[in-house]
Protein backbone atom coordinates (compact mmCIF):
# COMPACT_ATOMS: atom_id res chain seq x y z
CA UNK A 1 0.00 0.00 0.00
CA UNK A 2 3.03 2.27 -0.11
CA UNK A 3 2.00 3.88 -3.38
CA UNK A 4 -1.51 4.56 -2.04
CA UNK A 5 -0.11 6.31 1.02
CA UNK A 6 2.19 8.34 -1.23
CA UNK A 7 -0.83 9.30 -3.32
CA UNK A 8 -2.60 10.58 -0.22
CA UNK A 9 0.45 12.68 0.63
CA UNK A 10 0.49 14.11 -2.89
CA UNK A 11 -3.25 14.79 -2.77
CA UNK A 12 -2.81 16.70 0.47
CA UNK A 13 -0.06 18.80 -1.13
CA UNK A 14 -2.46 19.63 -3.97
CA UNK A 15 -5.50 20.22 -1.73
CA UNK A 16 -7.55 17.33 -3.04
CA UNK A 17 -9.92 16.31 -0.26
CA UNK A 18 -11.65 13.13 -1.50
CA UNK A 19 -10.09 9.80 -2.49
CA UNK A 20 -12.57 7.72 -4.52
CA UNK A 21 -11.38 4.14 -4.07
CA UNK A 22 -12.67 1.83 -6.80
CA UNK A 23 -11.59 -1.07 -4.67
CA UNK A 24 -13.42 -4.02 -6.31
CA UNK A 25 -13.69 -4.72 -10.04
CA UNK A 26 -14.00 -7.64 -12.40
CA UNK A 27 -10.35 -8.78 -12.38
CA UNK A 28 -9.92 -8.82 -8.59
CA UNK A 29 -11.81 -8.83 -5.30
CA UNK A 30 -9.02 -7.73 -2.92
CA UNK A 31 -10.84 -7.19 0.42
CA UNK A 32 -10.32 -9.87 3.06
CA UNK A 33 -13.71 -10.56 4.65
CA UNK A 34 -14.93 -12.95 7.34
CA UNK A 35 -17.27 -15.86 6.74
CA UNK A 36 -20.87 -15.46 7.88
CA UNK A 37 -21.97 -18.88 9.03
CA UNK A 38 -25.21 -19.37 10.94
CA UNK A 39 -28.17 -21.71 11.13
CA UNK A 40 -29.93 -19.60 8.50
CA UNK A 41 -27.18 -19.10 5.96
CA UNK A 42 -23.71 -20.14 4.95
CA UNK A 43 -21.81 -17.28 3.34
CA UNK A 44 -18.09 -18.09 2.97
CA UNK A 45 -17.27 -14.47 2.23
CA UNK A 46 -13.59 -15.07 2.96
CA UNK A 47 -13.45 -16.93 -0.35
CA UNK A 48 -14.13 -13.73 -2.30
CA UNK A 49 -10.54 -12.59 -1.73
CA UNK A 50 -9.08 -16.07 -1.26
CA UNK A 51 -10.23 -17.09 -4.74
CA UNK A 52 -10.99 -13.77 -6.43
CA UNK A 53 -7.90 -11.65 -5.70
CA UNK A 54 -4.83 -11.66 -7.92
CA UNK A 55 -2.83 -13.34 -5.14
CA UNK A 56 -2.83 -13.69 -1.37
CA UNK A 57 -0.24 -10.90 -1.28
CA UNK A 58 -2.55 -8.53 -3.15
CA UNK A 59 -5.31 -8.35 -0.55
CA UNK A 60 -6.30 -5.60 1.90
CA UNK A 61 -7.12 -6.61 5.45
CA UNK A 62 -9.79 -4.69 7.32
CA UNK A 63 -7.14 -3.15 9.54
CA UNK A 64 -5.11 -2.02 6.54
CA UNK A 65 -8.18 -0.32 5.15
CA UNK A 66 -9.14 1.44 8.40
CA UNK A 67 -5.53 2.52 8.96
CA UNK A 68 -5.47 3.97 5.45
CA UNK A 69 -8.78 5.78 5.97
CA UNK A 70 -7.47 7.26 9.24
CA UNK A 71 -4.21 8.32 7.58
CA UNK A 72 -6.15 10.10 4.84
CA UNK A 73 -8.51 11.77 7.32
CA UNK A 74 -5.55 13.07 9.32
CA UNK A 75 -4.54 14.88 6.13
CA UNK A 76 -8.00 16.26 5.41
CA UNK A 77 -8.94 13.65 2.82
CA UNK A 78 -12.17 11.65 2.88
CA UNK A 79 -12.17 8.12 1.42
CA UNK A 80 -15.25 6.97 -0.51
CA UNK A 81 -15.41 3.26 -1.41
CA UNK A 82 -16.82 1.75 -4.58
CA UNK A 83 -17.74 -1.91 -4.85
CA UNK A 84 -18.85 -1.88 -8.47
CA UNK A 85 -21.96 -3.88 -9.41
CA UNK A 86 -23.89 -5.49 -11.06
CA UNK A 87 -21.39 -5.35 -13.93
CA UNK A 88 -17.64 -5.79 -13.49
CA UNK A 89 -18.29 -8.83 -11.27
CA UNK A 90 -16.21 -11.75 -12.61
CA UNK A 91 -14.09 -11.74 -9.44
CA UNK A 92 -17.18 -12.70 -7.39
CA UNK A 93 -17.64 -15.87 -9.43
CA UNK A 94 -14.79 -17.90 -7.96
CA UNK A 95 -16.44 -17.88 -4.55
CA UNK A 96 -20.10 -17.68 -5.63
CA UNK A 97 -20.55 -19.03 -9.17
CA UNK A 98 -24.30 -19.36 -8.66
CA UNK A 99 -24.82 -15.57 -8.41
CA UNK A 100 -22.75 -14.66 -11.47
CA UNK A 101 -23.31 -15.14 -15.18
CA UNK A 102 -21.72 -14.81 -18.67
CA UNK A 103 -18.30 -15.46 -17.21
CA UNK A 104 -15.08 -14.82 -19.13
CA UNK A 105 -16.52 -15.07 -22.62
CA UNK A 106 -13.08 -15.69 -24.13
CA UNK A 107 -12.26 -14.98 -26.90
CA UNK A 108 -15.37 -12.89 -27.58
CA UNK A 109 -15.64 -11.15 -24.21
CA UNK A 110 -16.91 -7.97 -25.90
CA UNK A 111 -20.34 -9.59 -26.37
CA UNK A 112 -20.81 -9.31 -22.62
CA UNK A 113 -18.47 -6.63 -21.25
CA UNK A 114 -16.37 -3.59 -22.10
CA UNK A 115 -13.16 -5.45 -21.24
CA UNK A 116 -12.15 -8.90 -20.03
CA UNK A 117 -13.00 -10.82 -17.99
CA UNK A 118 -16.73 -10.61 -18.57
CA UNK A 119 -19.10 -11.36 -15.71
CA UNK A 120 -22.13 -9.79 -14.07
CA UNK A 121 -24.17 -10.47 -10.95
CA UNK A 122 -27.38 -12.37 -11.53
CA UNK A 123 -30.20 -9.95 -10.62
CA UNK A 124 -32.86 -12.63 -10.15
CA UNK A 125 -30.99 -15.09 -7.91
CA UNK A 126 -32.00 -14.62 -4.24
CA UNK A 127 -28.51 -15.42 -3.00
CA UNK A 128 -27.12 -12.46 -4.96
CA UNK A 129 -28.66 -10.07 -2.46
CA UNK A 130 -27.58 -12.14 0.54
CA UNK A 131 -23.99 -11.92 -0.63
CA UNK A 132 -24.20 -8.19 -1.41
CA UNK A 133 -25.67 -7.55 2.04
CA UNK A 134 -22.93 -9.63 3.62
CA UNK A 135 -20.25 -7.68 1.74
CA UNK A 136 -21.78 -4.33 2.65
CA UNK A 137 -22.16 -5.34 6.31
CA UNK A 138 -18.39 -5.77 6.53
CA UNK A 139 -17.07 -3.22 4.02
CA UNK A 140 -19.16 -0.12 4.63
CA UNK A 141 -18.32 0.27 8.36
CA UNK A 142 -14.63 0.50 7.40
CA UNK A 143 -15.29 3.85 5.75
CA UNK A 144 -16.40 6.88 7.76
CA UNK A 145 -17.75 8.96 4.89
CA UNK A 146 -21.49 9.43 4.38
CA UNK A 147 -21.18 8.58 0.68
CA UNK A 148 -20.68 5.16 -0.92
CA UNK A 149 -20.35 4.50 -4.63
CA UNK A 150 -22.59 1.79 -6.02
CA UNK A 151 -21.05 1.61 -9.47
CA UNK A 152 -23.67 0.56 -12.09
CA UNK A 153 -21.56 1.47 -15.12
CA UNK A 154 -21.30 -0.55 -18.32
CA UNK A 155 -24.05 -3.04 -17.50
CA UNK A 156 -24.35 -5.30 -20.55
CA UNK A 157 -27.86 -6.49 -21.34
CA UNK A 158 -26.56 -9.12 -23.79
CA UNK A 159 -25.25 -10.91 -20.71
CA UNK A 160 -28.62 -11.11 -18.99
CA UNK A 161 -30.35 -11.91 -22.28
CA UNK A 162 -28.13 -15.00 -22.49
CA UNK A 163 -28.92 -16.05 -18.90
CA UNK A 164 -31.76 -18.56 -18.70
CA UNK A 165 -32.84 -17.71 -15.14
CA UNK A 166 -33.20 -14.05 -16.09
CA UNK A 167 -35.11 -14.60 -19.33
CA UNK A 168 -37.38 -17.21 -17.72
CA UNK A 169 -38.37 -14.75 -15.00
CA UNK A 170 -39.00 -12.07 -17.60
CA UNK A 171 -41.26 -14.44 -19.51
CA UNK A 172 -43.21 -15.37 -16.36
CA UNK A 173 -43.75 -11.71 -15.52
CA UNK A 174 -44.46 -10.64 -19.12
CA UNK A 175 -41.41 -8.39 -19.21
CA UNK A 176 -40.26 -7.92 -22.82
CA UNK A 177 -36.73 -8.93 -23.75
CA UNK A 178 -36.01 -5.40 -24.94
CA UNK A 179 -33.98 -2.51 -23.60
CA UNK A 180 -37.02 -1.30 -21.67
CA UNK A 181 -37.50 -4.76 -20.19
CA UNK A 182 -33.90 -5.12 -19.09
CA UNK A 183 -34.05 -1.58 -17.70
CA UNK A 184 -36.80 -2.90 -15.40
CA UNK A 185 -34.55 -5.74 -14.28
CA UNK A 186 -31.68 -3.34 -13.61
CA UNK A 187 -34.07 -1.00 -11.81
CA UNK A 188 -35.13 -3.77 -9.42
CA UNK A 189 -31.51 -4.63 -8.69
CA UNK A 190 -30.55 -0.99 -8.11
CA UNK A 191 -33.52 -0.37 -5.82
CA UNK A 192 -32.49 -3.24 -3.53
CA UNK A 193 -28.81 -2.31 -3.63
CA UNK A 194 -29.46 1.35 -2.76
CA UNK A 195 -31.82 0.36 0.04
CA UNK A 196 -28.90 -1.52 1.61
CA UNK A 197 -26.65 1.52 1.24
CA UNK A 198 -29.21 3.85 2.81
CA UNK A 199 -29.89 1.46 5.68
CA UNK A 200 -26.15 1.59 6.36
CA UNK A 201 -26.35 5.39 6.54
CA UNK A 202 -24.70 5.96 3.16
CA UNK A 203 -25.81 8.29 0.38
CA UNK A 204 -25.52 6.44 -2.96
CA UNK A 205 -23.36 7.58 -5.83
CA UNK A 206 -23.77 6.02 -9.28
CA UNK A 207 -22.06 6.43 -12.61
CA UNK A 208 -24.12 8.32 -15.16
CA UNK A 209 -25.65 5.33 -16.96
CA UNK A 210 -28.54 4.57 -14.55
CA UNK A 211 -29.91 8.06 -15.23
CA UNK A 212 -28.81 8.90 -18.76
CA UNK A 213 -28.71 5.48 -20.44
CA UNK A 214 -31.33 3.50 -18.50
CA UNK A 215 -33.71 6.06 -17.00
CA UNK A 216 -34.28 3.96 -13.87
CA UNK A 217 -37.37 4.65 -11.78
CA UNK A 218 -35.53 4.19 -8.49
CA UNK A 219 -33.08 6.93 -9.53
CA UNK A 220 -35.87 9.27 -10.61
CA UNK A 221 -37.70 8.74 -7.31
CA UNK A 222 -34.60 9.35 -5.19
CA UNK A 223 -33.13 12.71 -6.14
CA UNK A 224 -30.60 12.40 -3.33
CA UNK A 225 -28.67 9.94 -5.52
CA UNK A 226 -25.44 11.57 -6.70
CA UNK A 227 -24.57 11.03 -10.36
CA UNK A 228 -20.96 10.84 -11.50
CA UNK A 229 -20.62 12.07 -15.07
CA UNK A 230 -17.76 10.52 -17.00
CA UNK A 231 -18.39 10.02 -20.72
CA UNK A 232 -18.85 13.62 -21.84
CA UNK A 233 -18.72 17.09 -20.34
CA UNK A 234 -22.08 17.81 -22.01
CA UNK A 235 -23.74 15.32 -19.67
CA UNK A 236 -23.12 17.64 -16.71
CA UNK A 237 -25.82 19.98 -17.99
CA UNK A 238 -28.20 17.12 -18.73
CA UNK A 239 -27.81 15.79 -15.20
CA UNK A 240 -28.02 18.95 -13.09
CA UNK A 241 -31.02 20.15 -15.09
CA UNK A 242 -32.86 17.00 -14.01
CA UNK A 243 -32.23 17.98 -10.40
CA UNK A 244 -29.31 15.76 -9.41
CA UNK A 245 -26.08 16.57 -7.61
CA UNK A 246 -23.11 15.80 -9.83
CA UNK A 247 -19.51 14.70 -9.50
CA UNK A 248 -17.59 15.40 -12.68
CA UNK A 249 -14.49 13.81 -14.12
CA UNK A 250 -15.09 13.85 -17.84
CA UNK A 251 -13.02 11.33 -19.80
CA UNK A 252 -12.31 13.89 -22.50
CA UNK A 253 -10.39 16.05 -20.00
CA UNK A 254 -9.66 14.42 -16.64
CA UNK A 255 -8.95 10.73 -17.28
CA UNK A 256 -5.28 10.51 -16.40
CA UNK A 257 -4.75 6.99 -17.79
CA UNK A 258 -5.83 7.79 -21.36
CA UNK A 259 -3.59 8.02 -24.38
CA UNK A 260 -0.81 5.59 -23.41
CA UNK A 261 -1.60 2.91 -25.97
CA UNK A 262 -4.08 0.07 -25.87
CA UNK A 263 -3.63 -3.06 -23.79
CA UNK A 264 -5.09 -5.43 -26.40
CA UNK A 265 -2.39 -7.84 -27.51
CA UNK A 266 -3.54 -8.00 -31.14
CA UNK A 267 -4.53 -4.35 -31.59
CA UNK A 268 -1.84 -2.79 -33.75
CA UNK A 269 -3.28 0.74 -33.95
CA UNK A 270 -1.60 1.60 -30.65
CA UNK A 271 -4.33 3.91 -29.40
CA UNK A 272 -6.29 3.72 -26.17
CA UNK A 273 -10.04 4.32 -26.29
CA UNK A 274 -9.66 7.93 -25.13
CA UNK A 275 -7.19 10.67 -25.97
CA UNK A 276 -4.31 11.84 -23.79
CA UNK A 277 -4.97 15.02 -21.83
CA UNK A 278 -1.86 17.08 -21.29
CA UNK A 279 -1.89 19.54 -18.41
CA UNK A 280 -3.12 22.34 -20.68
CA UNK A 281 -6.15 20.34 -21.78
CA UNK A 282 -6.89 19.32 -18.19
CA UNK A 283 -6.59 22.95 -17.14
CA UNK A 284 -8.91 24.16 -19.89
CA UNK A 285 -11.92 22.21 -18.61
CA UNK A 286 -14.52 24.23 -16.75
CA UNK A 287 -17.09 21.78 -15.34
CA UNK A 288 -19.46 24.69 -14.75
CA UNK A 289 -19.30 25.96 -18.33
CA UNK A 290 -22.75 27.12 -19.40
CA UNK A 291 -24.34 26.63 -15.98
CA UNK A 292 -25.96 29.46 -14.05
CA UNK A 293 -25.23 30.06 -10.38
CA UNK A 294 -28.08 27.86 -9.13
CA UNK A 295 -27.12 25.00 -11.46
CA UNK A 296 -23.45 25.35 -10.53
CA UNK A 297 -24.25 24.57 -6.90
CA UNK A 298 -25.44 21.11 -8.01
CA UNK A 299 -21.85 20.27 -9.01
CA UNK A 300 -20.41 18.89 -5.78
CA UNK A 301 -16.90 18.62 -7.15
CA UNK A 302 -14.72 16.77 -9.59
CA UNK A 303 -12.13 14.04 -9.84
CA UNK A 304 -8.89 13.41 -11.65
CA UNK A 305 -9.41 9.74 -12.46
CA UNK A 306 -6.69 7.14 -12.90
CA UNK A 307 -7.86 3.66 -13.86
CA UNK A 308 -5.51 0.84 -13.05
CA UNK A 309 -5.39 -1.45 -16.09
CA UNK A 310 -1.91 -0.21 -17.01
CA UNK A 311 -0.90 1.35 -13.70
CA UNK A 312 1.05 0.01 -10.74
CA UNK A 313 3.56 1.39 -8.27
CA UNK A 314 6.12 1.95 -11.05
CA UNK A 315 4.13 4.57 -12.96
CA UNK A 316 1.29 5.76 -10.72
CA UNK A 317 3.03 9.01 -9.76
CA UNK A 318 4.03 10.02 -13.26
CA UNK A 319 0.56 9.43 -14.68
CA UNK A 320 -1.07 11.56 -11.99
CA UNK A 321 1.34 14.35 -11.22
CA UNK A 322 1.61 17.18 -11.95
CA UNK A 323 -1.27 16.98 -14.46
CA UNK A 324 -3.67 16.40 -11.58
CA UNK A 325 -2.29 19.58 -10.00
CA UNK A 326 -3.91 21.47 -12.87
CA UNK A 327 -7.22 19.77 -12.08
CA UNK A 328 -6.94 20.80 -8.43
CA UNK A 329 -6.44 24.45 -9.35
CA UNK A 330 -9.45 24.40 -11.66
CA UNK A 331 -11.64 22.92 -8.92
CA UNK A 332 -10.51 25.32 -6.20
CA UNK A 333 -9.84 28.57 -8.07
CA UNK A 334 -11.14 28.21 -11.59
CA UNK A 335 -8.99 28.48 -14.68
CA UNK A 336 -9.97 31.92 -15.89
CA UNK A 337 -9.70 35.58 -15.00
CA UNK A 338 -13.50 35.44 -14.91
CA UNK A 339 -13.21 33.06 -11.95
CA UNK A 340 -13.27 34.78 -8.59
CA UNK A 341 -14.30 31.65 -6.69
CA UNK A 342 -14.50 27.91 -7.24
CA UNK A 343 -18.16 28.34 -8.20
CA UNK A 344 -17.76 30.87 -10.97
CA UNK A 345 -20.37 31.56 -13.62
CA UNK A 346 -19.14 29.53 -16.55
CA UNK A 347 -21.25 31.51 -19.03
CA UNK A 348 -18.88 34.46 -18.63
CA UNK A 349 -15.68 32.57 -19.36
CA UNK A 350 -13.95 33.40 -22.61
CA UNK A 351 -11.23 31.30 -24.18
CA UNK A 352 -8.69 34.10 -24.07
CA UNK A 353 -9.12 34.60 -20.32
CA UNK A 354 -7.60 31.23 -19.34
CA UNK A 355 -4.66 31.68 -16.97
CA UNK A 356 -2.60 28.95 -18.66
CA UNK A 357 0.76 30.73 -18.88
CA UNK A 358 0.54 31.96 -15.30
CA UNK A 359 -0.53 28.50 -14.12
CA UNK A 360 2.42 26.79 -15.80
CA UNK A 361 4.97 28.64 -13.68
CA UNK A 362 3.09 27.67 -10.52
CA UNK A 363 2.77 24.03 -11.53
CA UNK A 364 6.42 23.81 -12.54
CA UNK A 365 7.44 25.12 -9.13
CA UNK A 366 5.01 22.82 -7.35
CA UNK A 367 6.37 19.85 -9.25
CA UNK A 368 9.75 20.41 -7.56
CA UNK A 369 8.05 20.54 -4.16
CA UNK A 370 6.46 17.15 -4.83
CA UNK A 371 9.73 15.73 -6.08
CA UNK A 372 11.38 16.82 -2.82
CA UNK A 373 8.76 14.72 -1.00
CA UNK A 374 9.67 11.65 -3.08
CA UNK A 375 6.61 11.98 -5.34
CA UNK A 376 7.75 11.16 -8.88
CA UNK A 377 5.94 13.98 -10.68
CA UNK A 378 6.99 14.17 -14.32
CA UNK A 379 8.49 17.32 -15.90
CA UNK A 380 6.21 19.48 -18.03
CA UNK A 381 8.98 21.41 -19.84
CA UNK A 382 12.70 21.22 -20.51
CA UNK A 383 14.59 22.37 -17.43
CA UNK A 384 15.95 25.43 -19.27
CA UNK A 385 12.39 26.59 -19.88
CA UNK A 386 11.52 26.14 -16.23
CA UNK A 387 14.57 28.18 -15.18
CA UNK A 388 13.64 30.91 -17.69
CA UNK A 389 9.87 31.39 -17.27
CA UNK A 390 8.07 32.68 -20.33
CA UNK A 391 10.98 32.16 -22.73
CA UNK A 392 9.48 28.96 -24.15
CA UNK A 393 6.10 30.39 -25.08
CA UNK A 394 5.02 30.55 -28.69
CA UNK A 395 6.90 33.53 -30.18
CA UNK A 396 5.07 36.75 -30.97
CA UNK A 397 6.39 37.96 -34.32
CA UNK A 398 6.53 41.64 -35.23
CA UNK A 399 6.65 40.63 -38.87
CA UNK A 400 4.34 38.18 -40.59
CA UNK A 401 6.05 34.87 -41.41
CA UNK A 402 5.11 35.21 -45.08
CA UNK A 403 6.89 38.58 -45.22
CA UNK A 404 10.03 36.99 -43.77
CA UNK A 405 10.00 34.36 -46.50
CA UNK A 406 9.86 37.01 -49.24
Amino acid sequence: MVSLYRTIDAMAMNKFNVFHWHIVDSPSFPIALDDQISARQNLPLSQLAAKGAFSDKMVYSKKEITDFVDYAMDRGIRVIPEVDMPGHAWSWSKAFPEITTCLDGFPSYSRFSAEPPSGQLNPVHPKTYQVIQGVYDQVLPLFKDKFAHGGADEVNFNCWNATASVTELMERKNIPRSKEGFDRILDGFTERQHEMLRQAGKRPIVWEEPLLAHDLTTIKENKDTVVQVWTSAENIKKTVRQGYDVITGSADYWYMDCGFGDWLGNWTMGKSWCAYSDWQKAYSFNPLQGLNTKESKKVLGGEALLWGEQVDNTNLDTKLWPRASAVAEVLWSGNSDDSSTGLWDGRKQKKNTLRTIEALDRINEHRFRMEAEKILAEPLQPLWCVKNPGHCNWPILDTKPEDLES
